[in-house]
C-alpha cells in the first residue's frame, strides 16, 4: 500500500479512482482509506517487469488528458527487490520463543510484512533495511524448517535459509545448591541442549519477592549463572537455609525449566562484627586478622 498526502486530491473518490500511477505502474486507490482532497491510499500493481528503479508518482483528478488536472511528485518513488540471506541465531528450542534476526537487503520496503517459520507465524517485532526481528513459534519436530517472508504481495523465499528446531533444554544439576539472600553466588548448571538458548536467565521466588539473573552458556551441557537476589522478600531466611518457593530458568518459551525440582537453599546474608568498640584494631606486623 502506498499513501499519498497533499492538497486538492479530488473531492470525491470517483475523481481519482483511475488516476494514480507510479511511472507506468498503476496504483489502485482504496475507497475506505480515501480522505477527500487530502489523502489517497492505493495498492501498487506488480512491477516485476518494470526496468526503471525510480519513477515519480502521478495523480490526475477527473481528466487525465489535461495537464491542469495532473500533479507529479517532486521526489521519485524507488522500486526495490527485497531479499534475505541468513537467520541468526539459526537454531532454537521446539517450544519456540527464540528472538531471531533475518538479514538481507531492502527489508523495510512495502507497508505490510508477515514472517513464518514453516506454516506458523513468527511474531514480528521490528525491521530496518538490512534486518528483520521476530520471535519464533512452537515447532512441530526437531530439524530444519523453512523461513518465509511476505512483504505486501512479494513472497520472499530462500531454500538455503532454514531455522533449526532442537529438543528443549533440560536442567540436571545446580552446584553449589545454595546462595545467600542477596544472591550473586556463581553457580554451575549442568543439563542438555543448553547451547540452543542464547540468553538464559536463572529465576527465584520467595514470598512476594522474585528476581532473575543472567547466565552464560559454556557448551551444550554446562552454563554458569549468578544466583538471583531475594533479599527484599518479606519472609525470613532460616540460619539452616530456606528453600525458595520456586527456583528455575527462563529459556525462551520452554516451560519445563521455569520451575525445577531442586533442593536449593538461601541463607541469611553474612554480618561482620565490629573489629573493636571503636571500630579500629591495632595489630603487629604479620599478626592474623580474624573476622567474626
Amino acid at each position: 500500500m502506498l499513501t499519498i498526502t497533499g492538497e486538492n486530491l479530488g473531492l470525491q473518490f470517483k475523481d481519482i479512482q483511475t488516476g494514480v500511477r507510479i511511472g507506468k505502474v498503476a496504483c489502485t486507490p482504496m475507497e475506505a482509506e480515501y480522505i477527500s482532497a487530502e489523502q489517497i491510499v492505493c495498492k501498487l500493481a506488480d512491477a516485476t517487469g518494470y526496468r526503471v528503479q525510480e519513477a515519480h508518482v502521478e495523480v490526475c483528478v477527473r481528466d487525465c488528458t489535461h495537464t491542469d488536472y495532473k500533479v507529479i511528485s517532486p521526489k521519485a518513488f524507488t522500486f526495490v527487490s527485497p531479499y534475505f540471506t541468513r537467520v541468526q541465531p539459526s537454531k532454537g528450542p521446539l517450544s519456540g520463543g527464540t528472538r531471531i534476526t533475518i538479514e538481507g537487503s531492502h527489508l523495510n520496503a512495502g507497508s505490510a510484512v508477515a514472517v513464518k517459520i514453516g506454516l506458523h507465524p513468527c511474531r514480528f517485532e521490528r525491521r530496518s533495511a538490512r534486518e528483520m526481528v521476530c520471535v519464533t513459534p512452537e515447532g512441530q519436530s526437531p530439524g530444519g524448517t523453512p523461513v518465509m517472508v511476505d512483504i505486501n504481495s512479494a513472497e520472499l523465499r530462500n531454500p538455503e535459509v532454514k531455522f533449526i528446531y532442537t529438543d528443549d533444554p533440560t536442567i540436571l544439576k545446580i552446584e553449589p545448591e545454595w546462595s545467600i539472600a542477596s544472591g550473586g553466588t556463581m553457580l554451575t548448571i549442568t543439563g542438555t541442549n543448553l547451547a540452543t538458548i542464547k540468553e538464559p536467565k536463572m529465576r527465584a521466588k520467595y514470598g512476594k519477592a522474585q528476581s532473575v539473573n543472567n547466565c552464560t552458556v559454556l557448551n551444550n551441557t554446562v552454563m554458569m549463572c549468578l544466583a538471583p537476589s531475594l533479599a527484599f522478600s518479606e519472609k525470613v531466611f532460616s540460619e539452616t537455609g530456606s528453600g525458595p518457593d520456586e527456583i528455575g530458568f527462563v529459556m525462551d518459551d520452554v516451560r519445563t525449566t521455569l520451575v525445577v525440582n531442586e533442593t536449593f537453599s538461601f541463607y541469611p546474608d553474612p554480618v561482620i562484627e565490629p573489629l573493636s568498640p571503636t571500630g579500629l584494631l591495632e595489630l603487629k606486623p604479620s599478626s592474623p586478622l580474624i573476622l567474626k
